[in-house]
């Protein structure tokens, strides 16, 4: 099963394709190759974000991603391709999408759109709507920039957090211990000269 499977992907992935236009341009595998190394690693890049270890599997993981959608897409079946292989802190998610909304991801791929690949089609739509959870899986975050922030970000939530808790510590003792040696204001519920919890 799975060497006929293999065989139809390698005869699928070394299929001519054709642009918009309705004329052949190269096979889906060099596509892929040009889409990812002059299109979508650079597009990255300019937004802090890279591929960078997973850049020499990446080409070949896009290409089975849209093999399995276009068998998929005429079965009416729903593709699964993972989790994150990076932490995916909410934070790392919630900036990739914000850094990549909809209209600037949407723009970039249009420029990279082919027959059956991010074009009008029922398929075409449907890579489009996956491609961008599919790239934030893969990014390689360890090595993107965007890091860098992610994790000053975090960094401050938790000298926030311990000092909060170093407070609210504070104000709990002095609480029971009949105590007011400190600024009660700070935990946000002083009021005259009780420490309400």
């Amino acid at each position: 099963m799975m060497r006929r499977i293999e065989r139809e992907f390698n005869d699928w992935v070394n299929e001519p394709i054709r642009g918009l236009g309705g004329q052949y341009v190269e096979n889906r595998s060099w596509f892929i190759e040009d889409f990812v190394r002059y299109g979508l690693e650079p597009f990255l890049l300019e937004n802090f974000y890279t591929l960078d270890k997973n850049l020499k599997k990446f080409p070949r993981k896009l290409a089975l991603l849209w093999f399995y959608m276009e068998k998929a897409n005429l079965t009416n079946k729903i593709v699964s391709y993972g989790k994150p292989k990076h932490r995916d802190h909410n934070y790392d998610r919630d900036k990739f999408f914000h850094i990549f909304d909809s209209d600037i991801f949407n723009n970039f791929l249009d420029k990279w759109a082919i027959e059956g690949f991010l074009d009008a089609s029922s398929l075409g739509s449907k890579i489009n709507s996956e491609i961008k959870w599919f790239v934030y899986c893969w990014i390689d975050l360890d090595s993107s920039p965007a890091r860098e922030e992610i994790d000053k970000i975090l960094n401050e939530e938790a000298e926030e957090r311990k000092y909060r808790e170093k407070i609210l510590k504070v104000g709990v003792n002095a609480y029971h211990n009949n105590r007011h040696d400190y600024d009660a204001s700070e935990l946000g519920y002083f009021r005259g000269d009780r420490v309400y919890t």
